[in-house]
């Protein structure tokens, strides 16, 4: 214990008299720690915490099943789940809702939930007052009772008294009997519930519109409940052989059964992600540490002569990065709950399950003590063993320059490659997520997002049915807000754009043969639309016609679709000479009536559906001949549609003063809430890979300082002797002791023209910079490019591609022969002297600033031959030409290859042609018999790129220009061999 204080006072005392390398390495630290603790916090709480529910394994959701697709159940299938059911101890419906609430000024509308009798008591949640809702208020006539959120109760002023009080609830009296604990259901976008009743129409078996969520018996496996649901659907299936014939039961666990898979896979990722900056961090600190261990080797070898064993010497500076690695730690806590905190700022609604507490716990702090120590072996255990191991009498030595083996050399090599390695894939994982969000606000969204205000009307489910009623309704909402000065369309809608249109419902095609099982009908977004719609949203016509006024109950049943369906169903027929069956939908009634024929009359441009790359088909028919009670209304604006809020508003209570506007949002920002979880992904992935990036380069430029000034007297000494006192740009450097000083002097005529030169291509980035950046077209003002005339050499127009190869072919010839002849001569030799060791070729009296702007400009002739023919083989010269890609490929030839040598050039861009041609042919190959196989090996082409990559970068950095020189000089010298 003795030894241990001793060691630590002492590594207190060396670590404060060196602040800037603790600096470093603790803010490095913290940076690695502090993401790995966020990301873990996120993960953990979504993905691996139990969901905070008594007894949560017993929790399981129960779904429909159609085909292979999860779906909504229906009322006559709950209750015969419940009736019939072995396996539960309770199981409960729920379903979404929106609901007016009284205000002092204004109606309030608020999301909710409906629930049957019993739904909190099987979940667990506590209560802070009240209760549950009984069985008997589940009855039609008892069941306006309602059960408030801490979040609703605060903000209705907190009342200790409210239970037995009344509020108004869609204009008709509520009273309250419960409220919920604060904490999970504060989370959730629903603030009240309301009692679930099944009217008798309601309980069929067709209409599918519910979720359940139940109780596992104790002892009971969800394999027996699901053989036990299956045997219950069986017995559905039997009795009601129109609509349940095909539909089966999954029997599934609770925990985040409601996230996209997408999501989790991305959650995964992320955790990689952070696990890469913290090895980037450990090994950047091992990097440092290692260099520290050099330029102590004096001090160490003072203390070995004085009798301290390498025990000894690894115990101390092993206590060193173990207490660096708690200080860091502890740091990391702190930027990783600001990381957290950030995180939870930015991060969209509903991204993650309303079950996931985002808070630093007991398990999260474990895992950053542990991770800390490791951290801390991790990076001290080789500079330890590597210092511990100095040579007193060698190092000792007056005048000797610190010695470094090559052992030492290669270590701290591999680690700086090894940083850069993992750094680049985290840039590539940015790179290919950028492409790809990229892609998505360049894919044509079938609609105009500009000057569209949207919003619902939630009408209470107490208001009238009668289709009448329902139409006279929607025609004086839309006549009152069309005249509102400033707007020039209005729609009434089922499905908002880039939502989906509402319904999903299987038809038949009239004229083609049934389906003896019902349950395979194709399947296709379904949705009701008044005429100007289509206007609002500036949907395209491509053929037929859209719907008019004209179009009402009592005139022919029309439709429109989009191309997907045409294409999908219609391949090969006039869609307009076409008629689909569908189910007729009762307005305001969870029951669906007998087939109606609807007769196509149009089609449209596809329009994007949320969370979907690829269309799915939809089909459109008039509002005015099957209206619905609570639609959603558009509004095409002259102005900002934010500004027109207050008069639409005014215009809608003028029709109906008890309805309150439910997410009024304009389309473009529906557009950015589709498009919201892509982009908080981007922005974590591409921080990260910053992050990366910044941790690298830090421990390079560390390791570089500390190698300059362990080599400070030997390099002051090359460049005074050398070059008669001055350095470059006009800077005097002389020795003082150990120490390198400098002077300015007057600058000298190169160098100014080097100044010179930095300030035009300053100039001309700054000029060009936006296009360089690849911003979008449109923030440029069109396609930004220039035309370039057909090629011609001594008359003959070179123009088809057999010829521009065969030309191109005589350059590539004369450019090679150019780059190998280079080296012979007495130039050759001076940049090569250069790329070996600057600083011996100074001593040898080289001008290296005379030799690095030649070898640019050689470099530069070389790609504007390049760039000249690809110019003269494209005929138009434009920045999209030219991706990030192409320059990610052309960098990786040169990694790949060898950057120092014509051979490497040459053997890079054979390797990678064809690796890329061969993944080609493999994935077109594939795509034959599966095309997401196929899709799949084209994806993964950029991945295996970087891969290749990687293990050239930590196998053999100077790339296969090496493993050929290594195999000519064993061919050239056998039989005898090479090293």
């Amino acid at each position: 214990m003795s030894s241990l204080l001793r060691n630590l006072r002492y590594s207190a005392r060396t670590l404060w008299k060196n602040p800037g390398l603790t600096l470093t390495v603790l803010l490095t630290l913290a940076l690695g720690i502090g993401a790995n603790t966020a990301i873990l916090t996120v993960d953990y709480a979504t993905l691996l915490a139990p969901i905070p529910y008594p007894e949560p394994d017993q929790l399981v959701v129960v779904w429909s099943k159609i085909q292979t697709f999860h779906n909504s159940i229906a009322a006559g299938d709950f209750v015969d789940w419940k009736r019939e059911n072995k396996s539960f101890q309770d199981i409960n419906a729920f379903s979404g809702g929106s609901f007016n609430i009284a205000s002092k000024d204004q109606p309030e509308n608020l999301d909710g939930r409906q629930v049957t009798p019993g739904f909190y008591k099987m979940m667990g949640r506590p209560f802070l007052m009240g209760r549950d809702f009984l069985p008997e208020e589940g009855i039609d006539g008892r069941d306006h009772v309602v059960i408030l959120t801490h979040k609703l109760w605060a903000h209705l002023g907190s009342d200790p008294k409210i239970i037995g009080q009344t509020v108004r609830i869609n204009g008709d009296p509520y009273t309250v009997v419960g409220v919920l604990s604060s904490g999970l259901d504060d989370r959730s976008n629903s603030q009240l519930t309301v009692p679930l009743v099944f009217k008798p129409e309601q309980v069929n078996h067709d209409f599918h519109w519910l979720l359940s969520i139940a109780r596992l018996k104790p002892g009971v496996t969800i394999q027996q409940a699901q053989a036990d649901m299956d045997s219950v659907a069986t017995q559905i299936a039997q009795a009601n052989p129109k609509s349940s014939k095909g539909w089966g039961v999954f029997v599934e666990p609770l925990k985040n059964d409601f996230l996209p898979s997408e999501r989790k896979q991305t959650l995964w990722l992320l955790l990689g992600a952070v696990a890469f900056i913290l090895l980037i961090a450990c090994v950047n600190v091992a990097n440092l540490l290692l260099a520290r261990g050099l330029a102590r080797q004096k001090e160490l070898a003072v203390r070995s002569a004085l009798g301290a064993s390498r025990r000894t010497i690894f115990e101390q500076l092993i206590t060193e990065s173990l207490l660096l690695a708690i200080v860091g730690g502890l740091l990391g806590i702190g930027v990783g709950y600001a990381m957290l905190q950030g995180l939870m700022a930015i991060m969209p609604r509903g991204t993650l399950p309303d079950e996931a507490d985002l808070h630093l716990n007991l398990p999260i702090l474990l895992f950053t003590l542990a991770a800390t120590t490791l951290a801390g072996l991790l990076f001290g255990s080789a500079p330890a063993w590597y210092a511990s191991r100095v040579d007193p009498g060698e190092a000792l030595k007056e005048g000797n320059r610190t010695g470094v083996g090559a052992g030492r050399h290669r270590l701290r090599q591999t680690l700086v490659i090894g940083e850069f390695a993992l750094a680049l894939s985290l840039l590539a994982g940015a790179g290919l997520a950028i492409h790809s969000f990229l892609n998505l606000l360049r894919v044509d969204l079938g609609i105009r997002t500009d000057h569209v205000l949207t919003f619902y009307l939630p009408i209470p489910d107490s208001r009238s049915k009668e289709p009448e009623k329902i139409i006279a309704y929607y025609r004086q909402m839309l006549s009152s807000i069309n005249a509102v000065p400033g707007v020039t369309s209005t729609a009434a809608l089922t499905g908002l754009p880039l939502f989906g249109s509402g319904f999903g419902m299987p038809f038949t095609i009239v004229g083609k043969p049934a389906f003896n099982d019902p349950s395979m009908r194709p399947n296709t977004s379904f949705g009701m639309v008044t005429p100007d719609f289509f206007k609002t949203f500036g949907v395209r016509l491509v053929n037929g016609r859209f719907f008019t006024d004209q179009d009402t109950a009592s005139s022919v049943k029309v439709a429109v679709v989009n191309e997907d369906f045409v294409k999908k169903y219609f391949k090969d027929v006039d869609p307009l000479q076409q008629r689909v069956s569908v189910e007729q939908l009762i307005p305001g009634v969870a029951k669906l009536g007998p087939p109606v024929e609807w007769q196509i009359v149009g089609v449209y441009h596809n329009v994007h559906s949320r969370d979907r790359l690829d269309y799915r088909p939809e089909m459109e028919i008039p509002f005015w001949q099957i209206p619905w009670t609570a639609s959603g209304i558009g509004v095409r604006t002259v102005n900002d549609p934010a500004a027109m809020v207050k008069s639409i508003t005014a215009a809608v209570h003028a029709v109906d003063p008890e309805i309150a506007l439910a997410q009024p949002r304009s389309m473009e920002e529906v557009r950015e809430l589709v498009l919201s979880n892509d982009r908080f992904t981007l922005v974590l992935f591409v921080s990260f890979a910053a992050v990366a990036l910044l941790l690298a380069a830090l421990g390079v430029y560390g390791v570089m300082s500390f190698s300059v000034a362990q080599r400070s007297r030997e390099i002051a000494k090359a460049v005074t002797d050398n070059l008669g006192g001055q350095g470059l740009f006009g800077v005097e450097l002389f020795v003082k002791g150990d120490e390198v000083w400098f002077s300015e002097v007057s600058p000298r005529p190169h160098d100014t023209g080097m100044v010179t030169m930095i300030t035009q291509w300053q100039n001309e980035f700054e000029l060009h910079a936006r296009a360089i950046l690849g911003l979008p077209t449109e923030w440029l003002g069109g396609i930004v490019g220039m035309p370039v005339e057909p090629l011609v050499v001594a008359g003959y127009v070179i123009s088809s591609p057999k010829a521009f190869y065969y030309f191109t072919l005589v350059f590539v010839f004369v450019a090679t022969c150019a780059a190998f002849n280079l080296h012979r001569g007495g130039f050759g030799r001076m940049l090569k002297a250069v790329r070996d060791n600057d600083v011996a070729a100074q001593v040898m009296g080289i001008n290296v600033l005379r030799a690095k702007i030649s070898a640019f400009f050689v470099g530069s002739l070389f790609a504007g031959v390049a760039g000249a023919c690809t110019a003269w083989f494209l005929q138009f010269v434009t920045i999209e030409s030219f991706t990030l890609f192409a320059s990610i490929w052309y960098l990786g030839m040169l990694i790949v290859g060898g950057a120092q040598s014509p051979i490497g050039a040459i053997l890079g861009v054979l390797f990678i042609t064809v690796f890329q041609e061969g993944l080609h042919e493999v994935g077109t190959q594939i795509m034959r018999n599966s095309h997401e196989a196929g899709g799949a090996i084209f994806a993964a082409t950029n991945v295996a790129l970087g891969a290749s990559i990687l293990l050239v970068l930590i196998f053999e950095p100077r790339g296969l220009a090496h493993r050929w020189s290594v195999l000519t000089n064993t061919f050239q010298l056998w039989p005898f061999p090479h090293r």
